[in-house]
């Protein structure tokens, strides 16, 4: 709505003393009724909550939107009292700027947005963790370009000082290497800035070749300098800073515990459909059970074990593997338990998962054998 309202008042901009349209104001006010609504019921239901829970952040940002909203609604209706008695005096027109300032700060409600939306929220948190990364680039990428913007002025240094009289004066009037080097190279800061230009598509770095190649008498050093500084940047520096970004956004979004908790859920959840579907694949008669010999024929069956694999299942001992997983010692397997325990097995078995089976897990297969007798 603040869009639609900005873009509507620089479409007229230049019509003196245009008002935007009544609805806008209209449908304003509404949502600032709707976000009090809102803050107040939070508040009424949390309590003390509200200010001490983890999201007491954006619940002080709600607040301070909230706020803002209020402002401008009474400047508003102040504006519309005034409106017939408006002149130039100091207090309308410190109404009106205050006006402005406040509709201005309706922009915060866009932060309000990342609140609802976990991966905007893991993003904007993911730049503000490589921030620091970011200023130390920028540090590296201002000592390189400072040191060959010194060069590189050295180099317009002297080969001003040498055809300079040549040119007479440095009008520029027609097109010539020394004032492409003027252009280019005439101060360390515009060196500086050129040469940021070069490896961020400001300016083509192949234009600066031939000047470059001219200031160098034919031998070519300052060329050379200025292609290892493309390859230098643009091969090594950049792409290790890009590295260094990607590794610290990595780094913050395993930091929020919302997001792993997600992926661990959702991990677990598309394991337990491919458990599911195995139990299907065995499952031929569609009895809903497995007993210990069709389990057994089953896990013979290259197709079944290379999908007990997959599901990172440990093959060893057909016999202990359907023990676990027939915790009661019914015989057969249902669905529910099959599930549960290769959730509770996966990943290959350990001393610890094995040893509380002892004399119980003998006994176990015992029992198995007398039923299948």
């Amino acid at each position: 709505m603040v869009g639609v309202q900005v873009n509507e008042a620089a479409a007229h901009a230049h019509i003196p003393e245009h008002e935007s349209p009544a609805y806008f104001n209209i449908v304003n006010h509404a949502l600032t009724l709707c976000f009090l609504v809102e803050l107040l019921a939070r508040i009424f239901a949390y309590g003390r909550e509200f200010v001490l829970s983890e999201d007491r952040g954006w619940n002080l940002l709600d607040c301070v939107i909230v706020a803002c909203a209020l402002i401008e609604f009474v400047l508003d209706v102040v504006d519309a009292f005034t409106t017939n008695l408006r002149s130039e005096s100091s207090t309308d027109l410190s109404i009106m700027k205050a006006m402005r300032v406040v509709r201005i700060l309706r922009l915060v409600r866009v932060v309000r947005v990342v609140r609802f939306f976990r991966a905007l929220r893991v993003l904007i948190a993911s730049i503000l963790h490589t921030l620091r990364s970011v200023m130390w680039a920028l540090i590296l990428l201002f000592l390189i370009m400072y040191t060959f913007g010194i060069l590189f002025t050295h180099a317009y240094t002297e080969y001003a000082s040498t055809h300079g009289g040549l040119h007479g004066s440095m009008t520029c009037a027609e097109p010539s290497t020394l004032c492409d080097m003027k252009t280019y190279f005439g101060s360390v800061l515009v060196s500086i800035l050129i040469l940021f230009a070069a490896i961020s598509d400001g300016i083509s770095w192949i234009a600066l070749i031939n000047p470059l190649w001219e200031a160098s008498g034919g031998s070519g050093v300052w060329l050379l300098l200025f292609l290892v500084y493309i390859a230098l940047v643009e091969f090594a520096v950049l792409n290790v800073v890009t590295g260094v970004f990607c590794q610290n956004a990595i780094e913050s979004a395993s930091l929020d515990q919302e997001m792993v908790i997600e992926t661990q859920l959702k991990s677990k959840q598309l394991y337990t459909d491919q458990v599911c579907d195995l139990f299907h694949l065995m499952d031929e008669g569609q009895k809903g059970e497995l007993t210990a010999t069709a389990f057994e024929q089953h896990i013979n069956d290259p197709q079944v074990a290379a999908y007990f694999r997959a599901l990172d299942m440990d093959l060893n001992n057909v016999w202990k593997l359907f023990t676990l997983l027939d915790p009661d010692g019914s015989g057969t397997i249902d669905l529910q338990e099959f599930v549960e325990g290769c959730l509770k097995l996966r990943g290959p078995a350990t001393r610890l998962d094995m040893e509380p089976l002892g004399d119980a897990e003998v006994h176990h297969g015992v029992l198995l054998a007398c039923r299948l007798l």
